[in-house]
């Protein structure tokens, strides 16, 4: 990251927003480890992130979908899914403090990057998965494969 080093990080405000824990515990942790102040916005309450360092804040954001999937155990379709996260994005945004650095999680962090920029922090997108357009061409390889309908990820 452009600006950012090792030697920055002491005192450094860092948000972090995830609807659920994934591995935000573990990055969170790393960053207290190197001096980093972390609040995680999510829709997860505390219990649910693992080993998490006590001086990590957590901001309860909504999202309805997650959140009811998680106590119904009922599917939902990848519409659904989408305007879910929408949603929350659209949430965080309006709440988010970011301080220096703001790490928000691929399909859920569009606007609250936005919204971080604009209140003059830097942005980082953490994406578990290849290039968006790697994937997206796996994806419609393995679409025609398998013989199903391909459809693109929302920008």
């Amino acid at each position: 990251m452009k600006g950012f080093c090792h030697a920055t990080l002491p005192n450094m405000q860092v948000a972090v927003s995830t609807t659920r824990p994934f591995h935000s515990a573990l990055l969170a942790n790393a960053l207290v480890k190197h001096g980093a102040r972390v609040r995680i916005y999510s829709s997860a309450p505390r219990r649910y992130f693992r080993r998490l360092d006590a001086s990590v804040r957590i901001t309860l954001v909504p999202s309805l979908l997650q959140t009811s999937m998680h106590f119904m155990r009922l599917p939902a379709s990848q519409k659904a899914l989408d305007a879910d996260s929408w949603f929350y994005d659209q949430s965080v945004a309006r709440v988010i403090r970011p301080g220096d650095l703001f790490i928000g999680w691929a399909t859920a962090s569009l606007a609250t990057a936005r919204a971080a920029q604009h209140r003059g922090a830097r942005f980082v997108l953490d994406r578990a998965c290849p290039h968006v357009d790697f994937q997206q061409q796996i994806l419609k390889e393995e679409s025609a494969k398998l013989g199903v309908p391909y459809r693109s990820q929302p920008a």
